[in-house]
Formats: structure tokens, C-alpha cells, sequence
């Protein structure tokens, strides 16, 4: 039972849905960057946000695994994550692009550039060492919303807290599954709350 609950809470945490989940619990604060969105452009931006940091990096991997350019969708063995991490990279800097061309406040940015500095710093080490990419996207969500509740963006620490739990439970299946070792999870999540927290500092 602790296998099953432990990959269904790998795939709902999986990292390629985390702006998506982001921007949704954006969406549920009463804030100003949430409140002068029109609901058109808050579904808009969702929509764009889920099919190039999610469904498109998603459909890559799977494509690759099809045409055997790596052995699983999981990602599991370190020296095959460099190329869709970097396809992954790209898919985030577009949108980062498309996002600065409109006139939106920069908190949006900020949450894809950050997601592609995480992608790119999981790139880089996966070069030498095996690190949690789940607990990376975690991290680094639990930092921003800790820095912007910290900083006033958020008048609750109530996403923070939420997220400190899914982080938790995120650990959990990580440890469960041997995907990773203590070190790899927590070293991600450590890593995930600086690199990304830094963005929204900025």
C-alpha cells in the first residue's frame, strides 16, 4: 500500500505540473496581482502555462523514451537527463518571453524564470551527482511563496505552510520509491527554496 500512495504522490507532485499548480494557487488569494487579472487572461495564461511547462516538456520525454534516446519517462538514470532537462529549459525561457511581452505584473516572471534556473542548476549537477528534481520544484515553490509572504505579496503564510506539507509528502514517496537517497531529496528541496526564494527577493 505505502509503493502505491507513494508513485501517485510522485506523479500529482510530479515537477513539470508545479507552475501550473503555482499559478492556480495564485489564483485562489485575494491579492492585487491576482485581482487585476481579467478571468480571461488568468484561464489565457493558465492554459499557456500547463501546455509549455507541462503537457509540452511531457510529450518530449515520452518521445524520447519511444524512440529508446533514454530508457525511461522517469528520468531515472542520471546521464540521460542533460537533453530533456535542456529541452525542458527551453520550453520555460519561451514562455518567459511570451510572458514579458504582456503587461502583466512581474511575479509571473519570476515564477517561470525561477523554474528555469532550477531546471538549469538540475542540469548542470546532474553532470556529476543524482538530485531530486521533485524536491528541487518544491523547494522552490515553498521559497517563493515564503518570500513573497515575507516580502508582502502574500498577506497569509497559509501557501507556505501548504507547501512545507507537500514538500513533506513529496520526501516521503521519494524515500520510499529509492529514487534517491536523504541526501539527494533533501539537498533538492534546500537547493529548490535558495535558487528559486532568490528570484522573488530580486
Amino acid at each position: 500500500m505505502e509503493k502505491y500512495v507513494a508513485r501517485f504522490l510522485s506523479w500529482l507532485l510530479h515537477p513539470v505540473l508545479m507552475p501550473t499548480y503555482a499559478l492556480l494557487l495564485f489564483y485562489s488569494q485575494d491579492v492585487y496581482f491576482v485581482l487585476i487579472l481579467p478571468q480571461k487572461l488568468k484561464i489565457a495564461l493558465l492554459v499557456m502555462v500547463f501546455i509549455n511547462t507541462a503537457l509540452l516538456p511531457s510529450l518530449i520525454i515520452w518521445f524520447m523514451a519511444r524512440r529508446q534516446l533514454i530508457s525511461s519517462i522517469q528520468l531515472e538514470n542520471r546521464s540521460e537527463r542533460i537533453l530533456p532537462y535542456a529541452f525542458t529549459a527551453l520550453a520555460y525561457f519561451t514562455t518567459f518571453f511570451l510572458l514579458r511581452n504582456q503587461d502583466l505584473p512581474p511575479v509571473y516572471q519570476r515564477l517561470i524564470l525561477g523554474g528555469a534556473a532550477l531546471i538549469i542548476f538540475a542540469a548542470g549537477i546532474s553532470l556529476f551527482w543524482k538530485i531530486s528534481a521533485h524536491m528541487l520544484a518544491l523547494g522552490g515553490m515553498t521559497g517563493a511563496f515564503l518570500v513573497m509572504f515575507l516580502t508582502g505579496f502574500l498577506t497569509t503564510p497559509g501557501l507556505f505552510l501548504l507547501m512545507v506539507l507537500l514538500s513533506g509528502l513529496g520526501g516521503f514517496a521519494r524515500l520510499s520509491l529509492k529514487m534517491h537517497n536523504p541526501a539527494q531529496v533533501y539537498a533538492g528541496f534546500v537547493a529548490g527554496m535558495i535558487i528559486m526564494g532568490g528570484f522573488f527577493v530580486l
